[in-house]
């Protein structure tokens, strides 16, 4: 670890830091420029989220969900979370940061909010993709998802006649 890991979920920037967080394709870790995160960071991102009553999923059905869905992992809720044996580094923090934003509230339904939360994720793991160590692949992925989920939300407002449109940031 570079830092010491922080127990209390209030400090989640902190805790992201020290062990190293939608619904998004990632290229598999077979793949040269994929960036697996180490046994220790794994080890020490667990802790930290089992520490707070969180589950990290990795057994042969979570993976045959995850192979349905054809995704990388999953936060269920703020609690469970499912990751295939060997997770890239831009998955695990993508849905550890999906867990956090459904124990705060964020993400309260699979609509606007969810499409909210997913644009709030995308901007994280680029602002802070030198700390987590993000390949070159994985800030390409991020990028094209984040226009995705803009365009996604976008259409959700058009599609739903709503005007007063959230930015982030704003």
């Amino acid at each position: 670890c570079r830092c010491t890991i922080v127990r209390d979920t209030s400090d989640f920037d902190s805790v992201i830091a020290g062990t190293a967080a939608g619904l998004l394709t990632r290229k598999g870790n077979d793949q040269p420029d994929s960036n697996p995160i180490t046994d220790r960071e794994l080890q020490d991102a667990s802790e930290w989220f089992t520490s707070t009553g969180g589950l990290i999923i990795t057994d042969d059905e979570s993976v045959r969900m995850l192979d349905y869905f054809g995704i990388e992992a999953s936060a269920h809720d703020g609690y469970a979370i499912s990751l295939r044996p060997n997770p890239n580094r831009a998955a695990v923090y993508e849905e550890l940061y999906h867990a956090k934003q459904y124990r705060d509230g964020i993400i309260t339904d699979a609509g606007e909010s969810r499409l909210k939360a997913e644009i709030m994720t995308q901007h994280y793991l680029l602002d802070n993709a030198k700390m987590l160590k993000l390949s070159d692949y994985e800030i390409m992925v991020t990028r094209k998802a984040l226009n995705d989920w803009e365009a996604d939300l976008n259409e959700f407002y058009n599609k739903n006649g709503i005007s007063n449109r959230w930015q982030y940031g704003h």
